[in-house]
């Protein structure tokens, strides 16, 4: 039974770098692949007979207002701050300090990352996206929300609950 809980922890993962992707190149979090997530969450959370569902839950929600804050000062996109709410079931309070943590420094990274590409010369194709990202204004945040979410995830799953 607890191989099979996981089961639908490791679609999650998979489905979410699959967001991340095409966040890089469309700048878009389809509302189908967020429901997807929640809907796996669901699977997990019966196959585990709702152990720990009140901590992942109080994550979501925690996640879900920080990112609505910041998507009515502009400085987040809608599909991000739904996307929050997923990651944040699966992440589950317990494992929130971690994700919290990995989420600024990966946030910070990105944002150095933009700022190196804007200053270098390099015609790479990562450089050239870098760039674009500046000039725009637009960041695939999918991007530091999925790399901070996977190992708050796996941590959760093998940590206490």
């Amino acid at each position: 039974m607890a191989v099979l809980s996981q089961l639908p922890v490791l679609a999650a993962v998979i489905l979410l770098c699959g967001i991340a992707w095409h966040d890089i190149h469309e700048f878009k979090i389809r509302n189908k692949a967020v429901l997807a997530l929640v809907a796996l969450y669901m699977v997990h959370i019966l196959l585990t007979r709702f152990e720990g569902i009140g901590g992942d839950l109080i994550a979501a929600g925690l996640l879900f207002f920080i990112g609505f804050v910041m998507w009515m000062t502009k400085g987040m996109a809608a599909g991000d701050t739904k996307l929050m709410i997923p990651i944040g079931l699966f992440v589950g309070y317990m494992a929130l300090p971690i994700f919290g943590v990995l989420l600024l420094l990966v946030s910070i990274a990105l944002f150095v990352a933009i700022l190196l590409a804007d200053k270098g010369k390099g015609q790479g194709p990562i450089t050239v996206r870098l760039r674009r990202m500046k000039q725009d204004g637009k960041v695939p945040y999918a991007l530091p929300l999925v790399f901070a979410a996977i190992p708050s995830i796996i941590m959760g799953q093998i940590g206490p609950t």
